[in-house]
């Protein structure tokens, strides 16, 4: 599944994670042009909640303090985190924003978001955890697989992995969990 982003050493028993890299599988736009895109496909989908990406301060998980730290607001600060990638095979561009960003600070999850687009308009869709691996290969079968995960959030101490499948001529999303990983046997590799 197109770079591994959880890997396991043998040695010491650390599952190491990353945030998959969609960047190969997106359509490039300049940045005008991604900036409009997105916000209308945030506003058609998200409407009244279209502010969380369009307004919102915008974090990033530091990893030496364990705590997220502001760097920005709006859209711009996360436009590289939306990714342009035609999900169903229908030649309209979907969007999926998949993100290490805002995990637990403007929302109470971590999720991957993705807008279908149909024709223009756009619906939301969304499953659980940050997402370390996809296989983009697989949309000519009607089926993507979503690999993510949860990092641990108040008194929980593990990270939660998942499997999420999306039938792209439905738009279903099925999801299953996986493994439970306490937090100290978990490495997330952020920088």
């Amino acid at each position: 599944m197109g770079g591994n982003a959880v890997h396991q050493d043998d040695t010491t028993r650390i599952t190491r994670i990353k945030l998959f890299d969609l960047k190969p599988f997106e359509a490039v736009f300049t940045k005008a042009e991604k900036i409009h895109i997105v916000d209308k496909a945030v506003k058609s989908a998200m409407q009244e909640n279209a502010f969380v990406f369009l307004e919102n301060d915008w974090y990033r998980w530091d990893s030496k303090t364990s705590r997220p730290q502001s760097i920005g607001s709006g859209l711009a600060c996360r436009l590289n985190d939306f990714y342009l990638i035609d999900l169903d095979n229908d030649e309209d561009l979907d969007i999926i924003y998949s993100s290490a960003v805002d995990q637990y600070v403007n929302w109470d999850t971590n999720a991957v978001y993705i807008f279908q687009n149909k024709n223009g308009d756009y619906q939301l869709h969304r499953f659980t955890g940050y997402l370390v691996n996809t296989d983009l290969s697989e949309r000519k079968s009607d089926k993507v697989h979503f690999k993510t995960v949860v990092r641990p959030c108040c008194d929980n101490n593990d990270f939660r992995f998942y499997d999420s499948v999306l039938n792209t001529h439905s738009w279903v999303i099925t999801t299953l969990k996986g493994a439970t990983v306490h937090k100290s046997k978990v490495k997330e590799d952020f920088e």
